[in-house]
């Protein structure tokens, strides 16, 4: 499938994305905004296009409500008067006179009798009349009744219920608000569906209006579909997306005041020039509606429907219409992410942490935006949600720092979890992705924000009774530029970039969707162990030999019980923190010496591994090599993969303040570690006297 974009602005910049629900059986859509865009409608925000839409029609509907005896109704048109005074009750025509459309027809007539004094002709339509000029006119209702039978609307009327049941089809009207009540003013407009003969008053937008959000620069849609059409080896479900506008719904009820566009709109002036340009920043889904950032301002879409940001009504607040709000405190910046966490919407600045929560009905009225904390991040870098923690990262000089947002209790809580490795992740963090089933948060970094390395961080926690009692950080590194990854449960998606043909200066590059399952793995199943070699793939006629392992065009062969598998190898490898000495309070002892001597590794279901100690200063590495092959062993049989389950002692012997000690296992073949102990002599350099 392609896709056209040349209608749809891009920048250089990350796109906000978020995936909504399904909309028929085998679609998803995801919504894609470009965060450096200006988003919204050409709006002058000029109210007198309500007036001049009005003015395009310039007629008057006039009304008689009520019919009595003896009655006078007048019309002054420009000041000259038009008038119809019903007869006595005793008169012979008494009856006759009180009809409406008696009393219409006669106005009708006096009106169009001194259409030279005036300028302004009239139009009977039975229980009701039009007035209509070409020029500008006043017009005024008068009856002897105090002002309760007889009504002329020209634009606008004081109250609805003065309103004919019949008006022409089309006919627009401005209602005003009660004096000294609340509320607001609306429009309406007389509705005649399917031609019939007689209709209704509805709500409606005022005219001359610009009411359409600019679908060409909102937020559009990807969505997933599925075709027997496509179907083929490569697409067995015949899997397609599709890119189009999102159908975003326009004003249909208030004018510019009553019913505004949403803060994220760019303003254009009568010149044609944007004069406010704003952007989406974030994009979320909270309490049933669609959620965007924009600078200060969060703007909720109506509840149920995302893609109505305008009320349905104006005459009441309803409890589903959409929200817009502007964040009240003295440290406010412009909102860059957000994230759904249980009943509160958490949102994160540069340098401030807010939490947006209402009532049981969240609405207009309920509401409300708190400041939480006051951490800086790096706003180029989105938080993500693992579990019940949310995580962050900030810049400190050359380095990066992962923060674990938590709450506690009842307040927020940020943890620096790099804080044993300050000087560990480098280079600009572009992702965090995170599996709360492995307890695993991955850190994907750049040399820069555009160029892609080939290593990402990881780090694995475990918790017992809320206590954690695993902190570890580990580096992957890869053969290829790891430009992007996520996080589908777990299986791990990445998207690599290989130079295939080796030329730094003229790089071929090959791109490629892999993966790695974080839980499972079907061939260790199969095998009884794990064959860990990179981008493994079963192959059959190589003509090598039958040994376990042979390399074979810059891979390596494995061959275990008649099937063979290719692929690269890489290095597991854990190096050991600086050897030393606490007391009982946990903290370390500095006044001394402390001479290592050996290492005791406790492992399980391990084929291989070497271990090796390094001093600074002198030349020589000690190390020892372990392959589970031990003679006289039950385990070790010919044909078999060994697996070994004890302890290796392993000599180091070094001031630990010098030592590097470190485990390597280049092996398919699996080094799991239990635990690892440590010897040592310790001596004070000086003693009290």
């Amino acid at each position: 499938m392609s896709i056209d974009c040349s209608k749809v602005p891009t920048k250089s910049i990350d796109s906000v994305v978020v995936t909504t629900r399904d909309y028929e059986p085998g679609e998803i859509s995801t919504e894609i905004a470009d965060a450096g865009l200006g988003f919204g409608a050409w709006d002058t925000t000029n109210n007198s296009a309500i007036e001049e839409g009005y003015l395009e029609d310039n007629r008057s509907l006039c009304f008689v409500k009520q019919a009595d005896y003896a009655t006078k109704y007048t019309l002054k048109l420009n000041g000259t008067s038009c008038s119809y005074t019903t007869p006595e009750a005793t008169s012979d025509r008494a009856r006759a006179g009180l009809a409406t459309e008696a009393i219409t027809s006669s106005i009708v007539s006096a009106i169009n009798s001194k259409t030279g004094s005036h300028g302004c002709t009239a139009t009977s339509f039975g229980s009701y009349f039009t007035v209509h000029s070409s020029n500008s006119y006043t017009i005024q209702a008068v009856d002897s009744l105090g002002g309760k039978a007889f009504f002329a609307f020209k634009h606008k009327a004081q109250n609805f219920s003065d309103l004919p049941p019949d008006a022409p089809d089309g006919f627009r009207l401005k209602i005003l608000p009660e004096p000294d009540a609340e509320g607001e003013a609306y429009h309406v407009v007389y509705n005649k569906e399917g031609g019939v003969t007689t209709g209704t008053w509805e709500e409606t937008v005022a005219p001359g209006l610009i009411n359409q959000l600019d679908r060409n620069t909102m937020p559009h849609l990807l969505t997933r579909k599925q075709d027997a059409q496509y179907i083929n080896s490569d697409n067995p479900y015949g899997i397609y997306f599709e890119f189009s506008h999102a159908p975003w719904s326009a004003r249909e009820v208030g004018d510019y005041a009553t019913a505004p566009f949403p803060s994220f709109t760019s303003s254009i002036n009568s010149d044609g020039q944007l004069s406010a340009i704003r952007t989406i920043t974030s994009m979320a889904y909270f309490k049933n509606r669609l959620v965007f950032a924009t600078d200060e301002n969060l703007v909720f879409s109506e509840a149920g429907n995302h893609f109505r940001f305008f009320p349905t009504t104006v005459i009441q607040p309803l409890e589903s219409d959409a929200i817009d709000i502007a964040i009240s405190n003295n440290k406010v910046t412009p909102i860059q992410h957000m994230i759904p966490y249980e009943k509160e919407l958490i949102m994160f600045s540069a340098n401030q942490q807010y939490s947006c929560s209402g009532g049981e009905i969240f609405s207009a009225e309920t509401v409300q935006v708190v400041p939480t904390t006051g951490y800086r991040i790096d706003v180029n870098v989105a938080p993500i949600r693992v579990g019940d923690k949310i995580f962050f990262c900030s810049r400190k000089r050359n380095f990066n720092t992962i923060w674990e947002y938590v709450y506690e209790g009842d307040k927020w809580r940020a943890y620096d979890i790099t804080k044993h490795v300050p000087n560990y992740i480098e280079g600009f963090v572009h992702r965090l992705a995170g599996n709360s089933t492995q307890d695993m948060l991955f850190v994907l970094p750049r040399l820069s924000h555009e160029d892609t390395i080939g290593f990402m961080y990881i780090y694995n926690w475990a918790e017992q009774r809320d206590e954690r009692v695993q902190s570890a950080w580990q580096k992957w590194e890869f053969a290829a530029e790891v430009l992007d990854i996520v996080l589908e449960a777990n299986y791990l998606r990445l998207l690599t970039r290989y130079n295939e043909g080796g030329d730094v200066e003229a790089p071929t590059y090959i791109y490629y969707y892999e993966g790695m399952n974080l839980s499972y793995d079907p061939l260790a199943e199969e095998l009884g162990h794990p064959a860990l070699i990179d981008r493994r793939e079963e192959v059959t006629g190589l003509g090598i030999g039958s040994s376990d392992l042979e390399e074979w065009d810059g891979r390596i062969v494995f061959q275990f019980q008649g099937r063979a598998f290719v692929g690269f190898p890489y290095e597991q490898r854990y190096v050991f923190s600086r050897l030393s000495i606490r007391d009982s309070s946990g903290t370390p002892l500095v006044g001394g010496r402390t001479q290592a001597r050996r290492i005791i590794l406790n492992y399980a279901d391990t084929s291989h591994f070497v271990v090796a100690a390094e001093v600074r200063g002198r030349s020589d590495i000690r190390s020892q090599e372990f392959n589970a092959r031990v003679i006289g062993s039950a385990d070790n049989i010919i044909g078999e993969i060994p697996i070994a389950v004890g302890e290796l002692t392993f000599p180091v012997m070094g001031e630990a303040d010098r030592l590097r000690v470190h485990i390597s296992n280049w092996s398919p073949f699996d080094a799991v570690f239990l635990s690892a102990q440590w010897e040592a002599f310790y001596s004070y350099r000086a003693r009290r006297l």
